[in-house]
C-alpha cells in the first residue's frame, strides 16, 4: 500500500468493508497511544541529557560521538547534524559507560538506566526506558510504505516482520531500502525511538545476509 486511504475505501486488508469500520477502527487506537508515548518521550530526552552531561560530564558526548562512528567520526559532536535523530536515542539508551557516581551499584552502564535507578519517575517514563534500554539497532528492510502514517519493515539481523507507526520517515522513503532503526513496543504499538535520517540501498540487504551467514557458520 502505498496511497493513503479514505475513510469510505475498501479496506487494504481485503475484509470486503470500509476502511472506517474495519482497520481504522484499530489505527485509531494505536495513533492514540502513540501521540502519548512520543510525548512522554520528547518530555524525558532533555532531562536525559542534562543528567547524563551533569554526571559524567561534557565530553561525554564527545567519547560516545567517536564510538559512535567507530572511532572514525568526521568532526567534533555537532547537535545539528541530521545523524542525531538515531546518535542521540543511541547515546541516552544504549551507549555503555564506566558512570562517575560514587557507591554506585551499576559501574558499567546507560544514561537512561543509571536515570532509572536514581529518579522517582511515572510508570509511563519507567516503562518508555525499561523499553528503550532493551531494543537493539538493526537494519531492517522497508517491506511496505503508508506515507504520513507508518510502515512494515523486516529485520535482516532477527529476521522478523513488523509494522510501526513512523509518520516522518515513511513520507521519504521507499520500498526495499535499508533503514538503521531501533523499535519500540509499547501497548501494542511498535515505532522507532531511533531511526537514521539516510537510508541504505536494497543492494545492502545481500550484504547483511552474507554477513549474518558468516556468523552462523562460526558458531
Amino acid at each position: 500500500m502505498t496511497g493513503k486511504v479514505g475513510r469510505n475505501d475498501p479496506c487494504p486488508c481485503g475484509s470486503g468493508r470500509k476502511y472506517k469500520k474495519c482497520c481504522q477502527a484499530g489505527f485509531d487506537e494505536k495513533d492514540f497511544h502513540y501521540r502519548r508515548w512520543r510525548r512522554v518521550e520528547a518530555d524525558l530526552i532533555p532531562e536525559l541529557l542534562a543528567y547524563g552531561l551533569e554526571t559524567l560530564g561534557p565530553e561525554a558526548i564527545e567519547d560516545a560521538w567517536r564510538e559512535f562512528h567507530d572511532y572514525a567520526a568526521p568532526g567534533a559532536y555537532d547537535p545539528e547534524a541530521p545523524i542525531n535523530s538515531v546518535f542521540m536515542p543511541w547515546f541516552l539508551f544504549n551507549w555503555i559507560h564506566e558512570t562517575k557516581l560514587p557507591d554506585s551499584d551499576f559501574p558499567v552502564t546507560t544514561i537512561a538506566a543509571s536515570f532509572l535507578s536514581e529518579h522517582a519517575l511515572s510508570e509511563d517514563e519507567e516503562k518508555l526506558i525499561a523499553s528503550a534500554i532493551q531494543t537493539p539497532y538493526s537494519l531492517c528492510e522497508v517491506v511496505e510504505l503508508t506515507p504520513g502514517v507508518g510502515m512494515t519493515l523486516f529485520d535482516l539481523l532477527r529476521r522478523v516482520k513488523y509494522d510501526v507507526i513512523e509518520r516522518s520517515a515513511s513520507q521519504t522513503l521507499k520500498k526495499g531500502e535499508i533503514l538503521y532503526c531501533a523499535t519500540t513496543h509499547l501497548d501494542g504499538v511498535m515505532s522507532n525511538v531511533g531511526t537514521s535520517p539516510y537510508a541504505l540501498r536494497p543492494i545492502a540487504k545481500r550484504r547483511s545476509e552474507e554477513h549474518t551467514s558468516e556468523l552462523q557458520s562460526r558458531s
